[in-house]
């Protein structure tokens, strides 16, 4: 059965998505794993034992906490096939009545431009407080997976939204990346190199 959840996106990240440039997403996992006094692989009480050199099956993570037999999906944004509707900054627009046709979005306007009397004097409501209705974006789970955040590629820099046109020349979109993560997540976040959940999707559906 196919499931809907919301997820918030910024003002840049949702350009990105329009333009189709960017297919992923990383979220912290929430708890961290961690290690226990055996030197075993932890996560909310389940023990993942060791590899075969002795270290913490961490590379298994994903396989065991996604498997269909544990019959529930632990990631909190689905699974593969599983639909996400995207929160941004928005406002209602005076007269209207359907939040479909009702809506102004941040994204719309370049690097945050209000256009006009009528613009300026509309405050915008956060992403967070945006109705299912209201949303124009719908994505759909093509892929679900667990790493630590400094194991990025270049490649999936690129694929997190980064705007340089060529990933081999000029500047290291991981760069770009780790300016990002910290933007949103604050300053010296990108050190704690936490665990993450690698959300890939394509667009669904994009309302006038």
């Amino acid at each position: 059965m196919i499931k809907e959840r919301p997820i918030i996106f910024n003002a840049e990240m949702v350009i990105a998505i329009l333009a189709r440039r960017k297919t992923q997403t990383r979220r912290v996992l929430n708890p961290q794993p961690s290690i226990d006094i055996s030197g075993n692989f932890v996560w909310r009480g389940m023990n993942f034992g060791k590899d075969s050199y002795g270290k913490p099956k961490s590379d298994t993570l994903a396989s065991q906490l996604l498997s269909s037999k544990t019959k529930k999906v632990l990631c909190p944004f689905g699974k593969i096939g599983d639909h996400l509707w995207v929160r941004e900054t928005f406002r209602k627009i005076d007269g209207q009545t359907q939040p479909w046709i009702a809506t102004d979005y941040r994204a719309n306007y370049k690097n945050g431009e209000r256009l006009g009397d009528f613009l300026q004097a509309k405050k915008w409501t956060p992403s967070i407080h945006m109705p299912r209705l209201a949303s124009r974006i719908t994505l759909e789970i093509t892929g679900v997976s667990i790493q630590r955040l400094n194991d990025i590629s270049r490649g999936y820099c690129m694929a997190e939204g980064c705007p340089f046109p060529n990933m081999a020349d000029g500047d290291n979109p991981k760069d770009w990346y780790r300016d990002l993560w910290e933007s949103i997540n604050g300053k010296g976040s990108w050190e704690l190199n936490p665990w993450v959940w690698k959300i890939e999707f394509k667009v669904l559906e994009v309302k006038p």
